[in-house]
Order: structure tokens, then sequence, then C-alpha cells
């Protein structure tokens, strides 16, 4: 298995965001217009595999090898709530 920058990709908040997982185990979310990073989460000991957003509230689903699935709030009006 190669390393990938990006495993499964999503838009975010009606597009205002797009994230994805890493073989890292890290949970990513860029700024769509800007392509700034605005978080770097850790969501999995080895890969985050899954990504997927509620279709409309600002949570997201990430699963990856653990046995764990995460929810986060990422709503990217305000950054203090991710």
């Amino acid at each position: 298995n190669e390393q990938t920058c990006a495993k499964e990709v999503r838009f975010l908040c009606q597009g205002a965001a797009v994230a994805s997982g890493g073989d890292c185990g890290h949970f990513y979310i860029w700024a769509t217009e800007s392509t700034e990073l605005l978080r770097k989460l850790p969501a999995d000991r080895c890969v985050v595999n899954s990504v997927a957003a509620h279709p409309s509230l600002p949570l997201v689903a990430t699963a990856g090898i653990d046995a764990n699935i995460k929810a986060w709030d990422v709503d990217v009006a305000t950054a203090e709530n991710f």
C-alpha cells in the first residue's frame, strides 16, 4: 500500500470548505476559495479512509482502521468550533 495524500474528499458547509482523510491518520479541512488549510485533526491512529458530511448540518463523520467512528463539528463560519 503506497501512502496517499488524500483518501476520500467531500465538500462541507454548502461548498465553503473541502475535507479529506489521509494515510497519516489526520482529517483535513481546507477553505474552498482560498485553499488555505483550516484544520488538521487527529482522527485515527493509522489511516482515515472515509469522510461523510451531514446533508444539512455542519457535521462530519470520519472512519479509519481503528474501531471508532468520530463525529466533528465543522462550522467554518466560526473556527473556534472545530
